[in-house]
């Protein structure tokens, strides 16, 4: 007896497979009848199983049936998952409507249970995950239930308490479900429903923040769309999608008005005293945010093709995704191994999956469709042909082996080296492949023949690049940065290198190495044309251009001008890492925290936005008409504290010859705070303190040292320690200062500089 294995479990050849056992319990009226009664529905509910679901056409008597059985139960909690509303290409957020909409019912049913204060929604899985931790004893319906991926987000509930999953479809019921049947369609007639008009006015807008923050705007913007598309909610919602991060945590109508007329620019809606935007902040993501992807454990390799991107975690799982949209497309889970590396086919038609385990390391050939592993390549270091033909493989005695990725024939078998391979690489045609061992040798062999074409002597070669061109090769590591003509042999070493070289990327006319201790090295041909400031560790990935015209490096992320080695102004801050561009050029794939951000690339620089922002500020030191900020690694900038404007770092202002040797970077003393304001900030840290000149006002800034929650700054009438204004601050906040005239108001820490306006009566 065979049975298939479980969705979303990858079985190898040779490892007996559990048999998959569904064991159904099913309550059916004989066959005259098409009805049942709710007393078949009552006797699962109130029976052993952990799992029921409630199968039949969907509308009004599967529904009726579903709630007259779950009154018996109190304190039950219901989740109805919503077809998703038809919204438009531009209506990209942190999730996507219809997941937005399941965030928020699962922190209603959150509330219900728990009578606590209001949580803040955050993605759908990770609320799921806390909902199960609440599940004790209770009873949770889930109505709608479409995918497989849905049934999976409430596994975890079962464990302790009772889930009913209203469904369509019986095969997409876990194992050992109780499967009660519902009436047909045509017990009652299905109404359609219409959306109700959308409200565009600030007050309402503002009202909708604070009841349940910009995720539940983002699903009303998307069914207002489906009924009325109007261009002011595509500005709107692009908006929102930009400064969600800024609306996340506040529900004071005040402050939520301050935020919507700095962003919107929707002029009197907000009434002093209150803080306004000097310049954009830094450490947000900006306009160029398309999609935040919750990566449930720490992210181990990201890939991209034309239509997909592939993530792997430490839990060993295996996600295909739908970038753009946020959607998890498929998911493959391994066990008793790790992964260490992934490479897709650029049509998606299979995975390569590097694995090690206690043993051995290898390359798994996996058809993601259908699951099934086409074979094992021992070997750790992976290239695949262009158009994703064959794959070759690298092992620990410097042998070759490359493989038909559809038959998983053995094309060759290559000797390459006398030991162990340390990198491949392919040339654009695909007509040979490149080597380097632990031996000290380059090798260029002919991947059709197998037969050799180059060998040079390279010590202590790590990485390995191609020119798009197929010109030259790079190969590179501690010992020094080597171009190769692969037509002729030649071998030119163009640095010496120095220090663990993180990675190596090439574009059609320059090369880029990442040292660590030296940066990113940036070389035009042979000559050394620019070393970028970056600071370069393990995290570091080189992304790029396809077109060669940027390059993506350092942690945190920074955007490069390969022709004038320039920081490129308007792209997002506070990413950890660049990790992949799409083919296009049109996005890029980025590491933040245990998550992966995907940046829309073809936004234009917001106007006000200076790169140089985001740099981490140690001290800072305010005068009539300049900032003085002092950076980490000692270098002192100015700025106009108007605009932001970078200035030059020796200027003339009002008559006054001001140096470098000019600026007091000595920090002010903390404000004393009254017992009252710091019982306001609970359990979180206070970072720094300011009071204006007229000694009127308090400014304090804080953040949480634990929980993930945004850095605050929050404004005190000092004669009576009463809140005034809040806004959300900086990551890794520092200290802040008011301006000489107490009209602004400046931030600085590990998140960079932020300038705020004082609008006062």
């Amino acid at each position: 007896m065979s049975s298939a294995p479980h969705p979303g479990r990858v079985r190898y050849p040779g490892v007996a497979p559990k048999i998959d056992c569904r064991t159904w319990l099913k309550f059916r009226d004989d066959e005259s009848s098409g009805l049942i009664d709710s007393e078949r529905l009552d006797r699962a509910l109130t029976g052993t199983p952990r799992v029921i679901g409630l199968v039949g056409p969907p509308g009004p008597a599967r529904t009726a049936l579903a709630r007259d059985a779950v009154q018996r139960f109190p304190g039950a909690g219901w989740i109805t998952l919503a077809p998703p509303p038809p919204a438009p290409d531009w209506m990209h957020w942190p999730d996507t409507p219809e997941a937005a909409d399941l965030t928020l019912q699962i922190v209603r049913t959150l509330r219900l249970w728990d009578g606590g204060p209001f949580r803040e929604p955050v993605a759908a899985e990770r609320a799921a995950a806390e909902l199960a931790a609440s599940s004790d004893g209770r009873l949770l319906v889930v109505d709608g239930v479409r995918t497989a991926e849905q049934v999976a987000m409430f596994d975890a509930f079962s464990a302790r308490g009772r889930l009913l999953l209203i469904t369509e479809k019986a095969s997409l019921l876990p194992r050992g479900a109780v499967v009660v049947w519902g009436p047909p369609s045509s017990a009652f007639p299905v109404s359609p429903t219409s959306a109700e008009p959308f409200d565009m006015d600030p007050d309402g807008i503002c009202r909708r923040l604070a009841e349940e923050g910009a995720p539940a705007l983002a699903v009303d913007l998307a069914i207002a769309w489906a009924t009325n598309p109007h261009p002011a909610l595509v500005t709107l919602a692009r908006t929102l999608r930009a400064e969600e991060i800024n609306f996340a945590g506040v529900r004071t109508k005040r402050t939520l008005a301050a935020l919507v007329a700095g962003r919107l620019g929707l002029s009197g809606l907000v009434s002093p005293p209150c803080l306004l935007n000097k310049w954009p902040p830094p450490g947000r993501f900006g306009s160029a945010l398309i999609r935040r992807i919750v990566i449930d454990q720490s992210l181990v390799a990201v890939a991209v093709t034309t239509g997909s991107m592939w993530t792997a975690d430490g839990g060993a799982e295996i996600s295909q995704w739908d970038p753009l949209a946020g959607r998890r497309r498929r998911r493959l889970t391994l066990e008793g191994v790790r992964i260490t590396g992934l490479l897709p086919a650029p049509d998606d038609s299979w995975i390569a999956i590097s694995l090690r385990s206690d043993e051995a390391a290898g390359v798994s050939l996996v058809d993601p469709a259908t699951r099934e592993v086409r074979g094992l390549i021992p070997g750790d270091v992976v290239a695949a042909a262009p158009d994703g033909s064959w794959l070759a493989v690298g092992d620990q005695q410097g042998e070759v082996r490359v493989h038909d990725t559809a038959t998983f024939e053995q094309l060759q078998l290559i000797a390459a080296h006398w030991a162990r391979i340390t990198a491949l690489a392919v040339a654009p045609d695909g007509s040979w492949l490149a080597s380097a061992g632990e031996d000290g040798t380059v090798r260029i062999t002919d991947v059709r023949t197998g037969r050799p074409r180059r060998a040079l002597a390279v010590p202590k070669v790590t990485r390995l690049a191609v020119d798009p061109r197929g010109k030259w090769l790079a190969a590179a590591g501690p010992y020094g940065v080597h171009l190769i003509d692969p037509a002729r042999g030649t071998n030119r070493r163009i640095h010496p290198g120095g220090g663990t070289l993180h990675d190596l990327a090439a574009g059609g006319t320059w090369l880029a190495a990442a040292y660590e201790g030296r940066g990113v090295l940036l070389f035009d041909g042979a000559d050394l044309r620019h070393t970028l400031p970056v600071e370069v560790n393990h995290h570091t990935r080189l992304a790029s251009a396809p077109d060669g015209s940027w390059i993506a490096a350092g942690y945190p992320m920074r955007i490069w001008d390969t022709a004038t080695g320039v920081r490129r102004p308007g792209f997002p801050a506070g990413t950890w890492s660049s990790q992949a561009v799409a083919p296009d050029g049109t996005w890029l794939a980025a590491h933040v925290g245990s998550d992966v951000v995907i940046l829309d690339l073809t936004t234009a620089a917001e106007p006000g936005a200076d790169p140089t922002h985001a740099d981490p500020v140690t001290h800072l030191t305010a005068g009539p008409s300049w900032l003085a900020t002092h950076a980490p690694g000692g270098e002192v900038r100015f700025w106009d504290p108007a605009d932001g404007r970078s200035l030059p770092a020796d200027l003339t202002l009002a008559g006054v010859d001001l140096t470098l040797a000019d600026v007091d970077l000595a920090s002010t003393p903390p404000a004393l705070l009254d017992d009252r304001i710091r019982e306001d900030h609970g359990d979180r840290e206070i970072a720094g303190t300011a009071v204006s000149p007229d000694g009127r006002w308090l400014a304090v800034l804080s953040h949480h040292p634990v929980r993930d929650l945004a850095a605050q700054l929050r404004i005190y009438d000092q004669t009576s320690a009463t809140l005034a204004a809040t806004m959300p601050a900086i990551d890794g906040p520092a200290d802040c200062r008011w301006s000489p005239d107490g009209t602004g108001l400046f931030l600085w820490g590990e998140g960079g500089l932020h300038g705020f306006t004082w609008v006062t009566p």
